[in-house]
């Protein structure tokens, strides 16, 4: 009790930023500390209303930066409330590694199926133990899994060099313009004996020299904020810390602090070595809106395939979840430490923990609007609309006035592209790019970047029952309802009726699933097949339209996967491709994802 408060009060800050990003009022002139990100802040539906239900708490002896603790009898009693309560969206910040007793004893998987089971939306974080694959968790095929990835803005602080040249930089950390002074690497100043080989350079707590760093600019390897703290501890005027991804999570360092990619540290290291007396000094940065390509995956966004079954393609979607501005609890501070004792009412956070309640947002509009949808429909809605980048940037803004939507997060060219569900291509029309600059793939975005607008009139939707996910899991011989018997033929997971496809170590040559889709959009219309089959596989789906007479209606189509003779694919690696439905005014688009042994 002397941590925190017996109540949904937020002494973390992370609470009071996801909430804020789900239905935050309009507040003008909200920025982070020193200024940055300056505009109007919004949650995506701010006119909701919000039922707070914490589950995490603080671990003593633990700073709150250090994390809390979750347990699952509390997250089990969440969901008990919630569901009495009578919400119609969850939005859930948190989770871990998945386990292979995932659907029997996790929380959250548990919870979110009786959730479902009364129509309730479940959105999930995808977690934050990327880019390393088979991360990703919250992969229950009854909730939305949502990764990370950035928008199009950055914070701007160069660094000045003595001999004239600027280097990019960036950071949100307040910075006075000072003079030039003397510029070191942090692998020359350390204390004899403190690091190892591959620690050299890290700038970790104690390493570094007083005697050498005492009014000096220090280079160092990482972005951590113990680096910062570490030449501030030693004496050092301002820290440079170094990057190794293509985006740069910002973070409000208490000390002069800016941080550089690789490419810039490698040619201020060079800087250092072929100068006699190095010298730099921090420019104080500013807020850009605009820049190019965006969005790009977080390089921590949690990634498949699904350790638990790799049948379920996960995550499912992404959305905004790095470097985003929202409300902050007063009872924290920017950096949740002891040492910071600064108070603010907005900050700048990165996570899927901040991606998950964009989606969220989203998901209570959509039920506003479309109150008798199912939770698989509103999923399949938000996953299947819209492939196409120039046609998505033709749609006007014109969905509900709840769609001025994180005008403090996007700038309007970015609002523009952003409401249109989701889209595969960045906003010059490439690719989406994960954080070491390589193509991603559905394994980081799943069917891509959530684009809204075009959710609300999907055209077709895959929908579900709570009974086909009991189905689903007697595919995986787990029964988690005593009131229902699983059948003597069971269908295989691949079967379930998900707007994604994903086959894992396939057997033999051929493969064959059903699918089902819904007509939501309007009477009398036909949909025409399209497909990109994965790298080494042939699809043909049957039949190649589907008409509709009226709404509501529903048509199955067979979808077969047949390995090419030629195929020179490694074993157990994934191919992906995709198929789509479109009547010449919606496009259904579904990934595919397919693995043999």
């Amino acid at each position: 009790e002397t941590r925190d408060f017996r109540s949904p009060r937020d002494v973390d800050g992370h609470g009071t930023h996801t909430a804020g990003t789900v239905g935050g009022r309009r507040v003008a002139n909200a920025s982070a500390i020193g200024g940055f990100a300056k505009g109007i802040a919004t949650g995506g539906a701010p006119n909701v209303r919000l039922a707070i239900y914490k589950v995490c708490w603080p671990v003593p002896d633990q700073s709150l930066a250090e994390g809390n603790a979750c347990a699952t009898d509390d997250i089990l009693a969440a969901f008990d409330d919630a569901i009495a309560d009578g919400v119609h969206v969850l939005s859930i910040s948190l989770g871990s590694l998945p386990q292979s007793t995932y659907y029997t004893e996790n929380a959250i998987a548990i919870g979110s199926l009786h959730a479902v089971k009364k129509n309730i939306v479940v959105a999930c974080s995808a977690g934050n133990d990327g880019p390393t694959p088979s991360t990703v968790g919250n992969v229950a095929p009854w909730v939305i899994t949502v990764g990370a990835s950035s928008i199009d803005r950055v914070f701007s602080s160069p660094i000045l060099l003595g001999n004239g040249m600027i280097v990019e930089g960036q950071t949100v950390t307040p910075i006075r313009r000072r003079r030039l002074h003397p510029l070191v690497y942090a692998g020359d100043v350390e204390i004899r004996g403190t690091t190892a080989s591959n620690t050299s350079g890290t700038c970790l707590p104690g390493t570094l020299s007083r005697h050498l760093v005492r009014g000096k600019v220090v280079l160092c390897l990482n972005n951590v904020r113990a680096a910062s703290m570490e030449v501030k501890r030693a004496g050092g005027v301002a820290a440079i810390l170094g990057n190794p991804f293509n985006e740069i999570q910002v973070t409000p360092f208490l000390d002069p602090t800016t941080v550089v990619f690789s490419y810039s540290l490698a040619t201020i290291l060079t800087y250092i070595r072929t100068e006699k007396n190095p010298m730099a000094t921090l420019v104080p940065g500013n807020t850009l809106i605009g820049t190019k390509p965006a969005p790009v995956m977080a390089s921590f966004t949690s990634k498949g395939p699904n350790v638990v079954d790799p049948n379920i393609l996960k995550p499912d979607i992404t959305a905004p979840g790095f470097n985003i501005l929202a409300a902050w609890s007063e009872a924290s501070s920017p950096l949740k430490m002891p040492e910071d004792r600064r108070v603010v009412k907005y900050n700048m956070q990165s996570g899927t923990s901040m991606s998950c309640p964009h989606v969220s947002g989203v998901i209570a509009l959509l039920k506003s609007i479309h109150p008798d949808w199912s939770s698989a429909a509103v999923r399949s809605a938000l996953m299947t609309t819209c492939n196409s980048v120039l046609l998505c940037f033709s749609s006007k803004i014109e969905f509900l006035d709840n769609y001025l939507f994180f005008l403090q997060n996007f700038s309007q060219t970015f609002v523009k592209f952003t409401l249109a569900a989701a889209t595969i291509n960045n906003v010059v029309g490439r690719p989406i790019k994960n954080a070491t600059g390589n193509d991603a793939n559905p394994f980081e975005y799943g069917s891509g970047h959530f684009r809204p607008s075009r959710a609300v009139d999907p055209g077709l939707v895959y929908d579900a029952t709570y009974t086909d996910y009991l189905l689903y899991l007697c595919s995986q011989n787990i029964s988690l309802d005593s009131s229902f018997s699983c059948p003597e033929k069971v269908p295989t997971a691949s079967n379930l009726n998900y707007p994604s496809l994903a086959i894992a170590n396939m057997r033999g040559s051929i493969r064959t699933v059903t699918r089902v889709v819904t007509n939501v959009g309007k009477d009398n219309s036909t949909y025409v097949l399209g497909v990109r089959s994965p790298p080494g596989y042939v699809v043909d789906i049957v039949p190649k339209s589907l008409h509709f007479s009226k709404l509501g209606e529903k048509h199955s189509f067979n979808i077969t996967i047949i390995r090419a003779k030629s195929s020179v694919e490694r074993r157990n690696e994934f191919s992906f491709g995709w198929y789509t439905w479109s009547d010449g005014v919606h496009v259904v688009r579904s990934p595919i994802a397919v693995s043999s042994p």
